[in-house]
């Protein structure tokens, strides 16, 4: 089930995500957040391995999956 958050919403560690726009793309599991002050605070797993998602990237496109 997706569970549609509004735009800017803070995500959390554990936090299963996909990108609204595509969502063939995959899912990711959020395992850090840094510093919301910094640009690229959401650390990430995907099929791909570790990576940093940008704050706005994360907050304003992906939504969450419950």
């Amino acid at each position: 089930r997706r569970l549609t958050m509004p735009k800017g919403t803070i995500k959390k560690v554990g936090d299963l995500i996909y990108d609204k726009e595509y969502p063939e793309e995959g899912r990711a599991l959020i395992v850090e957040v840094g510093d919301r002050r910094k640009r690229n605070p959401y650390r990430v797993l995907m099929n791909q391995g570790l990576h940093r998602l940008q704050k706005t990237y994360v907050e304003d496109v992906c939504e969450e999956i419950i």
